[in-house]
């Protein structure tokens, strides 16, 4: 199958089909501590090139999400997170193995040493989430790690302003509470 015919426009008959992805896209994120403002401005942020490539994850259970991470204007990264067995358009696309993609604006912000990436869902209506969803992310031995924040501990703390969540984080890098289980790790893919 040609990558044009995978990104063909959605039409009607697949609106549903386009929802259910990404609802398999945000269980890609389930966990990520979700806030209504980010740790600093976009504009403090500054794209490493050493995140730019394509990732590849693999759970538990064997399934593979591909991470694509690439430079958008050297202060933040356009990313696809594709998916198996999300909800293919139509009985075609399944039999073809089509997979579900998530499109993302994402930045880094670095706090005491360690990065934190910011994404926001691009939707297929043209808006950018007004969300951001926040993830510890790092190079460990030539491999991505991503670690998720846990929700509940951020709720037991006042992150209404970016002031105040640069703060708590700060003051927690270091506590395993501040995370939701341990940190997984994507090999990189290709030559990028």
């Amino acid at each position: 199958m040609t990558s044009h015919r995978r990104a063909r426009a959605v039409s009607t008959a697949t609106l549903a089909a386009s929802l259910l992805a990404a609802a398999a896209i945000a269980l890609t994120l389930a966990g990520c501590l979700e806030t209504d403002v980010p740790i600093a401005p976009v504009e403090q942020a500054k794209v490493n090139k050493a995140y730019v490539g394509d990732w590849q994850f693999t759970d538990d259970n064997g399934k593979v999400t591909v991470y694509r991470v690439r430079n958008f204007n050297d202060r933040e990264y356009y990313v696809e997170v594709e998916e198996p067995d999300g909800a293919p358009a139509d009985a075609a696309a399944a039999a073809a193995g089509e997979r579900t993609v998530g499109r993302f604006a994402a930045f880094v912000i670095p706090v005491e040493g360690a990065d934190f990436a910011h994404t926001r869902e691009m939707r297929d209506d043209g808006e950018l989430s007004s969300r951001y969803a926040i993830q510890r992310v790092a190079l460990k031995d030539g491999r991505l790690e991503l670690r998720q924040l846990s929700e509940s501990f951020f709720k037991q703390h006042d992150v209404t302003t970016s002031e105040k969540l640069r703060r708590v984080i700060e003051q927690n890098l270091d506590n395993a509470a501040m995370y939701d289980g341990s940190p997984v790790l994507g090999a990189r893919l290709g030559g990028l």
